[in-house]
């Protein structure tokens, strides 16, 4: 299934996409999946990051190998490939669902406030 999954994602999407605009959607999918809605702030502090560098990547910035390595030590159900290039390849499949539907579900919450 998740075989069946990944490759109907991957050809559907045209699946790699390195631009710096999808790597800051999925450093947001990371803090709305895995920050128990923890502000920018709240989370680079979790993550031993200031808030200026956790800002950049999620607004116009890839993160360094330092922190994507950070990320993968802190997450380790997250990749370099998924958050370099968007490929799920190597990732379980409930993470990467939770990734891509975290954003949304996020944003469902805050307009309900």
């Amino acid at each position: 299934m998740w075989v069946e999954t990944i490759s109907t994602f991957c050809e559907k999407s045209q699946m790699i996409d390195e631009s710096i605009d999808a790597t800051t959607l999925r450093m947001r999918k990371v803090r709305a999946a895995y920050g128990q809605d923890k502000s920018q702030e709240e989370f680079a502090a979790s993550l031993n990051l200031t808030d200026s560098a956790w800002s950049n990547y999620e607004k116009s910035r890839r993160p360094g190998l330092d922190a994507a390595l950070l990320l993968v030590r802190r997450f380790p159900h997250l990749t370099l490939e998924w958050i370099y290039r968007g490929d799920p390849r190597g990732m379980a499949a409930d993470v990467f669902d939770k990734l891509e539907s975290s954003l949304e579900e996020t944003t469902r919450r805050a307009a309900r406030r």
